[in-house]
């Protein structure tokens, strides 16, 4: 199940820190997943998000990399790269199965100011790319590379058939 939202009121990223989320600009997505595989392959969920976001920033004509596993950043005419995506992964088990994955998503899409505190580092595609960028066709994009991907990886339960993408 895929949700989409146009804001968030109560944005987060790992460790609870807060995640700007204004409205009408950016891309916030959750996706819920109820998998068949064993809880140690869940991990590897977030960098699959993570390729099929850089493979659909790819699609918009820039390079976009994997910071951790967890974040994406991108840099625009030679300058410092700044984070323009956060994904935040978790998952609810029942006794050794598990329950159910979420993985949230956050893209700075046509954001164009920032809170002080993250001027420096945030960034987003827009300013990177100097026009503005459809929501509906970067989340189609994503959506399209993730099942993709993520049908590769359940098939397989690791990511040994992702390796040359990543």
């Amino acid at each position: 199940t895929l949700i989409v939202a146009d804001r968030q009121e109560a944005g987060r990223g790992r460790k609870g820190r807060s995640w700007s989320s204004p409205e009408g600009c950016n891309l916030y997505c959750s996706l819920l997943l109820r998998p068949e595989y064993r809880p140690e392959q869940a991990c590897m969920v977030t960098l699959v998000m993570a390729l099929a976001v850089s493979e659909a920033i790819h699609e918009l004509g820039m390079d976009a990399w994997i910071k951790w596993p967890n974040d994406i950043v991108v840099s625009a005419r030679g300058e410092n790269y700044h984070k323009i995506c956060g994904i935040l992964t978790e998952m609810r088990m029942e006794e050794k199965e598990i329950r159910d994955i979420v993985i949230g998503i956050g893209i700075n899409v046509n954001q164009t100011e920032f809170p002080e505190e993250i001027r420096e580092t945030a960034g987003s595609l827009a300013l990177a790319l100097g026009r503005e960028v459809s929501r509906a066709g970067l989340t189609a994009a994503v959506w399209r590379y993730f099942e993709e991907y993520y049908e590769r990886f359940a098939g397989a339960q690791n990511l040994r058939l992702l390796r040359e993408e990543y």
